[in-house]
């Protein structure tokens, strides 16, 4: 099986410096936000702004769009928030990036972590698209571990319990972000059986070895 190694970009002021950047470095394809992650719309009406929502599509070469490009949703989507006018916002923002995502025809798009272990919104909107395309793979990130709770949360369970509400759809696979603590052996070999597309893994769970180098942990690498 060929392995490809992207770069995730959180932030991007010059899509096709970014693109070119990529390449130099030798990497695969490129994970980038499709709106400014900072961008959050408001659908109510009560804000009204005359302006493009996100970058024009004639910056890349459609061909570059449908094969080196993994579209980031936003990460403050939250459709199961406590907050009615964010989950309306949510709702309508997921959509609209979503639309954009199979305009652009991107190979895949990356979903954000659920707010919640069970999220039953998110899973009804992920669903709901999953039904409407035809070729562009969703990817749900889920941290190995969860930083928000104490204790040793099973974050294998956040997933199954979404995925099987969308029927197990062969488009929806995980994006498992790696951490820098690793969850009980029990855990990480539910991992193993898992329909992962994609392995995050942050700078910041890198260590640095005595010729000055990073390198991860070696349990870490016994897991990858």
């Amino acid at each position: 099986m060929e392995l490809s190694v992207g770069l995730e970009y959180n932030s991007m002021p010059d899509i096709v410096q970014a693109l070119e950047n990529a390449r130099v470095e030798k990497f695969d394809f490129v994970s980038i936000p499709l709106v400014n992650p900072r961008y959050e719309r408001d659908f109510t009406g009560l804000v009204e702004r005359d302006e493009p929502f996100t970058r024009s599509d004639m910056l890349l070469n459609s061909s570059v769009w449908s094969s080196v490009v993994v579209g980031k949703i936003s990460p403050w989507i939250n459709p199961d928030s406590p907050v009615e006018s964010v989950r309306y916002n949510s709702r309508k923002a997921f959509k609209q990036e979503l639309a954009w995502a199979s305009h652009l025809s991107v190979p895949a798009v990356l979903l954000p972590t659920p707010s919640t272990p069970v999220s039953p919104n998110y899973s009804q909107l992920i669903t709901s698209t999953l039904l409407g395309i035809s070729h562009m793979q969703m990817w749900l990130r889920i941290p190995l571990t969860d930083s928000k709770t104490e204790g040793n949360t099973n974050t294998w369970e956040w997933w199954n319990t979404l995925r099987t509400h969308t029927e197990h759809h062969p488009f929806l696979s995980v994006a498992l972000e790696l951490t820098a603590d690793l969850p009980d052996p029990e855990i990480l070999n539910q991992w193993l059986g898992e329909p992962l597309k994609c392995v995050i893994l942050p700078t910041s769970i890198f260590l640095t070895n005595k010729k000055g180098y990073p390198t991860l942990s070696r349990p870490h690498q016994l897991f990858i």
